[in-house]
């Protein structure tokens, strides 16, 4: 009969007529082992059986790892198969553009990198007005053509407002603005600004028993530029300064030359008895 040892499964052929029949005590010449070996075929099948499902078992290892290795073998064999379908295999020629297209991109870079430091360092030498020029456009957002129309317009409508607030300043300065100024109907210059009134006096009397008041003086021009004359606006005033009466007189002259003085005369009829102040300014003529 044959007998297998339990720790290494030595085979031993054994005569079944020398086991007693409550067995032997046998020891493994192979690993040391020792074990009851008894009468019968017992031990034998159950090892025999466990020798043949260990050998099963392996086999069927094997066969799952060769199974496995070919299902493997055909997925790669399809992911390569697009490949071919596509007909863009890898091709050294393929790898030489690559590689040329990495250094055109790696001088590219490096292109960029100088002009970006040698922006850096012009903007260092910049002087400090350009710098400060810079951080304002930044700052309002005229990098882009919209904000810069967009400041234009405000800009421009700053100035309008400029030349009619200060309009009077500018003639001042600039006397033949007034022209442009009336070309668009807006007043800029005072009436008779400039000129003025000398030895002014009046006379209250009667005439044919009609109350009269003569004003009489000069008008003078100490500028040296021609003024224009406007009309002579004349108010009648009472002690306490309130309006009595106003005429507006036609002076004989129409202008008053450089350093130049006019006599002016004119008589007021039937004035009002509280007349106490003769007021004498320019209006501008219709």
């Amino acid at each position: 009969m044959l007998i297998y040892c339990p720790e290494c499964n030595a085979c031993y052929d054994v005569d079944e007529s020398l086991l007693p029949d409550k067995g032997k005590k046998l020891r493994c010449s192979s690993c040391g082992e020792v074990f009851v070996a008894k009468k019968g075929i017992e031990i034998g099948e159950r090892l025999v059986k466990m020798k043949n499902e260990a050998e099963a078992q392996m086999a069927r290892q094997k066969a799952d790892s060769a199974a496995e290795a070919s299902f493997n073998a055909n997925e790669a064999q399809s992911d390569i198969q697009p490949l071919e379908e596509n007909n863009n295999p890898q091709t050294p020629k393929e790898e030489y553009d690559k590689a040329s297209q990495d250094a055109e991109f790696a001088g590219i870079f490096s292109r960029l990198s100088k002009q970006t430091q040698s922006l850096f360092e012009e903007e260092k030498k910049l002087p400090l007005y350009k710098k400060v020029y810079r951080i304002i456009r930044d700052f309002l957002g005229l990098n882009r053509r919209a904000n810069c129309y967009i400041a234009l317009g405000v800009l421009l409508l700053m100035c309008f407002l400029s030349l009619y607030t200060y309009r009077f300043d500018i003639v001042r300065t600039v006397p033949f603005l007034d022209g442009a100024y009336r070309f668009l109907g807006i007043t800029a210059s005072i009436p008779g600004e400039g000129l003025e009134f000398d030895n002014i006096v009046w006379e209250d009397y009667e005439e044919d028993y009609v109350r009269i008041v003569e004003v009489r003086g000069f008008i003078s021009n100490p500028t040296n530029r021609e003024i224009y004359l406007p009309l002579l606006h004349v108010e009648m005033l009472s002690k306490d300064a309130e309006l009595l009466q106003s005429k507006n007189e036609i002076l004989p002259a129409r202008s008053v030359k450089p350093e130049g003085r006019l006599p002016i005369a004119f008589k007021l009829r039937k004035p009002s008895i509280l007349t106490k102040y003769i007021l004498l300014t320019f209006v501008e003529r219709n």
